[in-house]
């Protein structure tokens, strides 16, 4: 028993200890990873815009930090209602003839625009069968995006109320300073600070590759003949700062625009231009610019976004590096080494 005491009393096993724990929970809660991350990343966004509003109204009016909160949510709240109000029923209408056209696909209809052998071979295929498949895909699909929403729901709502009481949070956290369990407190203290400061960094580098993202998008949406340029490049910038929702999300709208403008072989085109634009912003300006902002070689940068998005899917892209960086602040490696003078 007195070696066991001993031995944790050492700093090593005790940051490993609560490193064991933290591992524990965060398997136990890998369900609500998604809720957890959306509701992370949205209190980060939200903290830092009230934080930098607040700073910039100090010099002429005093507003409590509550009031700040309630005033940008309730303004990002009149946003997304507008927004929905107008363009969801306009989404709406043409989703539903975009499935009117495919149930009453009739290849008959365009008999003259195929050679007879391929009008042939055209009858021949089941195509009930593959519109039945391509409607459970269908419904299957909006199942998933009716959870995935219902995740971004309350991930706003729990980050709400955090920064609501962000301070009673604080200090009801701060009871486990003195307690039994002190000395996991303070290490998830210490490295929760280090995993913020280096998730800000990668925040703002988000924002920059996003908004690179949406200048590209826009161009080549130019060229391809779509309406409303500068909407679609605000909302392809604002879903491109979270990864998992960029890619989907926005791929729905501008595939049913490109269907409206162009047929099948506009969305074609959408695919390919989204493709080749995750591809560049994966593997190209997001290792770069991640390496610059945090001081990391490109090698390491980009071998660290490909294993967590391969361990944890899309959303290793946006944590992968804050939590390499963590694990560098673990092992003591995260300063470089002092040089050594030359006798």
């Amino acid at each position: 028993m007195d070696k066991m005491k001993d031995m944790f009393n050492f700093a090593a096993a005790k940051k490993l200890l609560a490193i064991l724990f933290l591992i524990l929970l965060f398997y136990m809660l890998s369900d609500m990873l998604n809720i957890l991350l959306f509701t992370f990343i949205f209190s980060f966004l939200f903290y830092t815009i009230c934080s930098l509003l607040l700073k910039l109204t100090h010099k002429w009016v005093r507003i409590p930090e509550k009031l700040m909160v309630l005033l940008v949510y309730g303004a990002f709240g009149v946003f997304v209602g507008v927004a929905s109000y107008m363009y969801v029923p306009v989404l709406a209408k043409q989703i539903v003839s975009i499935v009117n056209i495919i149930v009453n696909f009739n290849p008959s209809d365009y008999k003259d625009a195929f050679h007879p052998k391929v009008f042939e071979m055209i009858q021949r295929v089941d195509i009930g069968s593959y519109l039945s498949s391509a409607g459970n895909y269908a419904v299957n699909t909006t199942k998933n995006i009716g959870g995935f929403l219902l995740s971004i729901f309350l991930s706003l709502i729990l980050s709400f109320f955090f920064s609501w009481e962000r301070r009673g949070i604080v200090k009801f956290l701060q009871r486990f300073e003195t307690s039994k369990v002190g000395f996991i407190y303070e290490y998830y203290k210490q490295f929760g600070r280090n995993f913020v400061n280096s998730f800000g960094k990668v925040m703002q580098v988000q924002i920059l590759i996003s908004f690179i993202n949406s200048i590209l998008s826009v161009i080549m949406l130019y060229f391809m003949g779509f309406p409303q340029i500068l909407g679609l490049g605000v909302m392809i910038f604002a879903l491109g700062l979270v990864p998992v929702a960029g890619v989907i999300v926005s791929l729905i709208p501008l595939s049913i625009i490109a269907f409206q403008i162009g047929g099948w072989i506009h969305i074609v085109y959408v695919l390919v231009m989204i493709t080749i634009l995750h591809a560049f912003e994966s593997y190209v300006l997001n290792p770069k610019l991640m390496s610059v902002k945090m001081k990391l070689p490109v090698f390491f940068t980009f071998a660290v976004l490909i294993l967590f998005e391969r361990l944890i899917g899309v959303w290793g892209l946006l944590i992968g590096i804050p939590l390499f960086m963590f694990f560098l602040d673990l092992v003591g490696a995260n300063e470089p080494a002092p040089n050594k003078k030359k006798s």
